[in-house]
């Protein structure tokens, strides 16, 4: 019993340890100084959690040792060798029809006004990749629910890019997509933005004379694992660069982006969620001028504004409900 001693003062201490740094915010990234009502004794467990030393390390533990089991947690789905989905994004497509009367109202509406419109829907993950969903879920997700949307916007005249198609049929599909992140890579935006190019009479790309390099992603694996690295491969094209920013660009998630090329065509305005940052550099060598937007409440009014001849509406499968609250 002696020399247990040592050994359970020890784990008293490593139990201890994380509280007795608290104070002092600890290993925790984002530790910032208390607000208004948020010390300790407003809100002493919330305060406790935000500044427990080592919680980075524990809550990476955590995730590691809940993906090992099939559980992703609250925001993710473990799927077939690891891959991982967003729960939010599951079915997304199957509640929303209501979307068709708010775009063929906006398709009515641009072309009283000489312009046209062209809906991208970006698929979700497991729409593509449904086959990587645990066989629990697999078995219910409606995986057409996104083709009989489409179906119902090419009905109503609407041009319609059917990602979804192009990427199952591209024989790539299993490689468009991050393993540990909701977006496309870039060999995913690449298959959906030649299918948008043809829409715009534009050249597509040749896909066997882009090459691949290496990028990085894991939005998903931050949400169950964040410590770790979430670099993973990715298939960033070597283009050679026949474009300009018309203005400075900071990021590719800048609310607005606009370039300029050579050639001929239309002017696009280009309507756009996360997935569109994909599409850049595959537009802005095609499309003579190109504006990128995020966050439009008025598609008309920015169309006229920028002189579009052709408006892309790309939209997230996951998100497409957000379009039967407009009026």
């Amino acid at each position: 019993m002696k020399n247990e001693k040592p050994f359970v003062l020890l784990l008293i201490m490593l139990l201890a340890l994380p509280a007795l740094l608290a104070p002092f915010g600890a290993d925790i990234p984002s530790f910032r100084p208390d607000g208004p009502g948020e010390g300790f004794l407003t809100r002493p467990a919330e305060w406790l959690t935000q500044r427990l030393a080592g919680r980075t390390l524990l809550l990476t533990w955590r995730g590691d040792a809940l993906r090992a089991l099939g559980d992703g947690g609250k925001s993710t789905v473990v799927g077939r060798d690891g891959t991982l989905f967003y729960k939010e994004a599951l079915n997304s497509a199957a509640g929303a029809k209501g979307a068709v009367g708010y775009l063929d109202g906006l398709r009515r509406r641009l072309e009283a006004d000489g312009r046209h419109l062209i809906v991208l829907i970006a698929p979700n993950k497991a729409t593509v990749l449904t086959d990587r969903l645990p066989g629990r879920l697999r078995a219910r997700y409606d995986a057409g629910a996104l083709a009989a949307l489409e179906t119902a916007l090419e009905a109503a005249g609407i041009g319609t890019v059917r990602a979804d198609s192009l990427l199952l049929q591209s024989g790539k599909a299993g490689q468009a997509y991050y393993k540990y992140d909701t977006h496309w890579n870039a060999r995913g935006a690449l298959i959906a933005a030649n299918g948008l190019l043809e829409k715009l009479s534009l050249p597509p790309y040749d896909m066997e004379t882009v090459d691949f390099d290496a990028g990085r992603a894991g939005d998903l694996l931050v949400l169950t694992a964040p410590g770790r690295d979430p670099t993973e491969q990715d298939a960033l094209p070597a283009l050679e660069r026949t474009w300009r920013f018309a203005r400075p660009m900071r990021t590719v998630n800048d609310i607005r982006i606009e370039t300029l090329s050579g050639g001929e065509g239309p002017t696009v305005l280009l309507l756009r969620d996360s997935f569109g940052a994909g599409l850049l550099p595959y537009l802005a060598a095609r499309v003579p001028r190109l504006i990128m937007l995020r966050g439009c409440d008025d598609p008309v009014s920015a169309a006229k504004d920028a002189g579009a001849d052709a408006v892309v509406l790309e939209i997230a499968e996951r998100d497409l409900t957000l379009l039967t609250t407009y009026d």
